[in-house]
């Protein structure tokens, strides 16, 4: 068996143009790490918020108004807090991780070619 040489294929080139459009969209509209930052958080702390009583009121809608009432309440703030902190950190790394792979070349070409072979 011989080893042909393997280029980009198709899906990768549309998928490089997509990427590299959707990072130049985020660096273009981000503005200062300073302000997006807190932005950022404040809208992953309310949309796990959301997803927190979304849950809750679908799973047992029986504890969300019942005598536990306060303690579902109160508990809402660590979980949206916290998720908002895992979410952000997320956020910057996957932009770290797309930008790094916008600048490869060579590694995909060698990751296919040891899946080729």
């Amino acid at each position: 068996m011989t080893r042909r040489k393997l280029h980009t294929r198709p899906i990768i080139a549309i998928w490089k143009r997509s990427l590299g459009r959707l990072l130049t969209f985020y660096e273009t509209r981000r503005g200062s790490l300073i302000g997006f930052f807190p932005k950022l958080f404040l809208f992953f702390t309310l949309l796990n918020i959301a997803c927190y009583w979304l849950a809750l009121l679908t799973a047992y809608p029986n504890e969300a108004f019942g005598n536990e009432r306060s303690h579902y309440f109160l508990l809402q703030f660590p979980v949206g807090l916290l998720g908002a902190l895992f979410d952000s950190l997320s956020f910057f790394i996957t932009v770290y991780i797309a930008k790094r792979a916008l600048k490869t070349t060579t590694a995909i070409t060698r990751s296919m070619l040891r899946w080729a072979t």
